[in-house]
């Protein structure tokens, strides 16, 4: 962070760049060891020291700007339905439907599709990880699946997949937080489609979805045993701050999705969409959660709500933003460098070409160094080479980070790929590897697919 600057330019590089990109490596390396907040403290603290802007300005950029906000507004609300115990009735409702168990590869489906609605409501692969794991262990018993069967690690490896997608399908993640706070340092008059985010990623979801199943199925169709089981439906008991927390879920989401296909100047475009904004809409539900007390309690505890918020992750976020925006800023000269180099390999390609190579560019790496990393990295890169190719960055920024959260491959890539390849006891590594290898090649595939798709509608 410190020696780096010292170092004599390079290329068009700046001696203001070559603090920058050393105070950034330093992050960078901190955080592939797991250190997220001094490394993340130091970064902010060394950009001021090192005059690439005052403190007010980097703390605004880092943590003043609107990604970060919406970022700490949501986990707050998640916190609310996932303590009344919504998230968990959810899930047992999702697999515990009764023609789930009745095939191997419907069981599959179920708890892939479980994985992808819990992720998107807690924002977090972590939960649908250790709620659906523990949810297949006790089903394994009636099945008869045991460990490093094919169909235990299929479901297992499935449910860390589909977790990650469903986390990037809500735009409130950190990880499309990470990116749509590139996308404005990059671009400031970047304004985030609620609509067309939410309707591609959920074409991507479903396609991805029926896809993995159908070549999981045609791969290892013969290799697997199972044994049906007859059973009735789990019928869904919520309690009375689950149903409230059920009906404020709705609403955000209705809130969200529908002002957006409305004309301009509608009162409930102006409403949700220019003067709330998802921000505005999250502090609403979670203030009612606050208001209405069920047994002498608020639905939401503030004070709790705000200590379950991941302040490491925040940390993380917010340095990332911070540097980001100094990595790409004109008098840096890091980005003209970066595209001088790659541009001998990169010429003559189209934008969906481009796109296309940088998506795959970022599965890869999220791989070996952590998801937020790849995104700060890969991002202004592809975005200007896309843009100089003329085509337009809207469809990239949506489908993005659903490339850079599948570090599922590697122990280093994410925790949910440490957590796989430490649950020793239902899967060896060298089964992690294979078939994450082949999920994450579907959800390459399957991205590709639709940008094409996208690029083709001119989005």
């Amino acid at each position: 962070m410190i020696g780096f600057g010292f170092l004599p330019p390079v290329g068009q590089i700046t001696h203001e760049g070559m603090r920058a990109l050393g105070i950034f490596i330093g992050c960078v390396f901190a955080w592939c060891f797991g250190e997220l907040v001094w490394s993340s403290v130091l970064g902010l603290v060394f950009l001021a020291i090192f005059n690439l802007g005052s403190m007010d300005g980097i703390w605004a950029s880092s943590f003043g700007n609107s990604s970060a906000v919406v970022m700490i507004v949501a986990l707050i609300f998640c916190y609310a339905i996932k303590q009344c115990g919504l998230l968990s009735e959810i899930a047992k409702w999702l697999v515990g439907m009764k023609w789930a168990s009745k095939g191997p590869w419907l069981l599959v489906f179920v708890y892939s599709l479980a994985s992808i609605v819990i992720g998107a409501l807690a924002t977090n692969v972590i939960i649908p990880m250790v709620l659906l794991w523990a949810l297949f262990y006790e089903m394994a018993k009636e099945l008869d699946l045991k460990p490093h069967d094919p169909l235990s690690v299929i479901i297992l490896c499935s449910i860390a997949v589909t977790g990650g997608i469903g986390v990037s399908l809500m735009p409130y993640g950190a990880i499309p937080v990470i990116i749509q706070g590139a996308a404005k340092t990059f671009n400031p008059d970047y304004i985030l489609n609620m609509g067309q985010y939410l309707l591609w990623n959920l074409i991507f979801a479903v396609a991805y979805l029926v896809i993995s199943v159908l070549i999981l199925k045609l791969l290892f169709g013969r290799k697997v045993k199972f044994n049906a089981v007859q059973k009735e439906s789990y019928k869904m008991n919520l309690n009375t701050e689950g149903k409230i927390s059920l009906a404020m879920l709705i609403l955000v989401i209705l809130a969200m999705v529908i002002p957006n296909f409305f004309p301009e100047g509608n009162a409930l475009r102006d409403l949700f969409v220019n003067r709330l904004s998802i921000i505005g809409t999250f502090m609403l539900a979670s203030a009612i959660l606050m208001i209405i007390h069920v047994k002498g309690k608020p639905i939401l505890d503030i004070v709790e709500g705000i200590k379950n918020v991941p302040w490491s992750l925040m940390l993380l976020v917010g340095a990332a933003l911070g540097t980001s925006a100094c990595l790409t800023a004109d008098n840096t000269g890091i980005l003209p460098t970066i595209v001088d180099v790659l541009e001998p390999m990169l010429a003559n390609k189209g934008p969906t070409t481009l796109m296309l190579i940088f998506l795959a560019i970022g599965l890869i790496m999220t791989n070996f160094i952590n998801d937020a990393v790849t995104s700060i990295i890969i991002y202004p890169i592809a975005a200007q080479f896309i843009t100089n190719a003329g085509g337009s960055v809207m469809l990239f920024t949506l489908l993005f980070a659903q490339a850079t959260i599948q570090g599922n491959l590697m122990p280093s890539g994410s925790v949910a790929g440490a957590m796989l390849h430490g649950n020793v006891e239902w899967m060896k590594s060298k089964e992690v590897f294979f078939y994450i290898s082949i999920m994450e090649i579907i959800v390459l595939a399957v991205l590709l697919g639709v940008s094409f798709i996208g690029s083709g509608m001119n989005i």
